[in-house]
């Protein structure tokens, strides 16, 4: 699962299929799949899904309890590859609720090459240090 600003230039944006990025307000809890996995779910535009994160469970008294919600799937997209059955794409805001992160945290960074062969000289490089809104 990925969270998404859906106002950005997102490469997700031009392989949308069924819906749209725009629908993926926050605290709306909505979801774009790739068709692959709707496929597999058996899902459709509309549809409700169930997103659980183990890695974000609550310890309670009755045991752990994985953190979860309820998604309504607003889009579907096409890559041609295997990402279009593994991954799940939401408000940035609304993974970081499910995920317990706070407001200003991020748990990774994705980066867009026109060519891909500066990945390597660019691995040997220290990211940035940004602040998050």
């Amino acid at each position: 699962m990925i969270g998404i600003e859906p106002n950005s230039d997102d490469p997700i944006r031009s392989r949308i299929v069924s819906g749209s990025v725009e629908r993926l307000a926050a605290g709306k809890y909505q979801v774009l799949l790739g068709h692959s996995l709707a496929r597999e779910l058996d899902v459709r535009v509309g549809n409700k899904v169930r997103l659980m994160v183990t890695s974000a469970s609550q310890y309670t008294p009755l045991g752990r309890i994985p953190s979860q919600r309820m998604f309504t799937v607003a889009g579907l997209y096409s890559t041609g590859s295997d990402v279009d059955s593994q991954l799940v794409v939401t408000h940035i805001s609304d993974a970081a609720k499910l995920m317990r992160y706070k407001s200003n945290q991020a748990s990774g960074w994705r980066l867009f090459f026109d060519d891909p062969f500066v990945v390597s000289q660019l691995s040997e490089q220290p990211l940035p240090e940004v602040e998050l809104e």
